[in-house]
């Protein structure tokens, strides 16, 4: 797995991490339980204290890009792996086999079924 996937996500658990505990004693700040801590609140507790309800937003839709960015991601590799054997194995070899005399070698034309299985 590629550490640069996890940068940001850790540059702003970390960042409004230590805010929430800097802003621990603010009257901002609402006073997180051990259950709220171990949910993950504290970084949206802590923008909330720090720029109100347009940083609980922001966080929010952060978090919605995220997501979605990678599940899109995840979701082209998926298809392109698919597309690409099935391209090869099965549209290429009806071609070279009833259409176009073709100079390809049939080992290139075996399927790849592990790599589709280790994506889904």
């Amino acid at each position: 797995m590629d550490l640069d996937r996890f940068a940001i996500p850790f540059t702003f658990a970390t960042t409004l991490g230590l805010a929430a505990v800097a802003l621990r004693g603010d009257p901002s700040m609402r006073a997180l339980s051990a259950a709220d801590v171990s949910a993950g609140l504290p970084a949206a507790a802590a923008a909330a204290a720090l720029l109100g309800k347009s940083g609980a937003a922001a966080l929010l839709v952060l978090l919605f890009l995220a997501v979605t960015s990678a599940c899109s991601a995840e979701l082209i590799a998926v298809s392109s792996i698919v597309t690409y054997d099935v391209y090869k194995v099965g549209v290429w070899a009806i071609l070279c086999g009833l259409v176009y005399p073709c100079s390809i070698d049939r080992h290139t034309l075996i399927p790849k079924p592990p790599k589709i299985k280790f994506y889904a």
